[in-house]
């Protein structure tokens, strides 16, 4: 039985965040070493309130070859309840060995109160030594808090 099927419905999603794996291998006959790669801050963390927020992401390549990589998108479509979000850029990026290049994460509040408090989800980024061969996918952590957040009513009863 896998970790993710034991994990209750119930659980805090921050706690779901630790049980994910950061690195999953599709080819493993040119696998990119997990560690290989990193990333620049660990983890984004957005705090909304009326204002569109931008964070940069700095991906490093300590590999002994050329990378390319390619944003995929959100993995957790529950903070998209109170704020819509872009990674860009779109296109596909080609890192040498020993730089880094930016990505870009764009949060813009829905204009609406939003029905959650805070949310985790993770930027899917696959990786490939070759343009088209995707040999590896890894996920960057982002937590949002958004503060249009209004605790619904209680009853008197309750």
């Amino acid at each position: 039985m896998s970790k993710l099927s034991q994990i209750s419905e119930h659980e805090k999603p921050s706690i779901i965040r630790a049980k994910l794996p950061t690195m999953i291998i599709v080819n493993p006959r040119a696998k990119i070493g997990g560690r290989k790669i990193s990333w620049s801050p660990s983890t984004l963390c957005f705090v909304l309130d009326e204002d569109q927020v931008t964070h940069r992401l700095w991906i490093t390549n300590r590999c002994d070859r050329t990378i390319f990589f390619h944003c995929c998108g959100l993995w957790n479509d529950t903070v998209r309840l109170g704020a819509s979000w872009c990674c860009f850029p779109r296109t596909r990026i080609w890192l040498p060995p020993g730089l880094r290049a930016p990505l870009y994460v764009r949060a813009t509040p829905r204009d609406i109160i939003s029905p959650i408090p805070d949310g985790v989800t993770f930027m899917q980024i696959a990786a490939a030594h070759l343009r088209d061969n995707v040999t590896g996918y890894f996920s960057i952590p982002i937590k949002a808090k958004f503060l249009k957040y209004i605790p619904p009513p209680v009853a008197e009863g309750e």
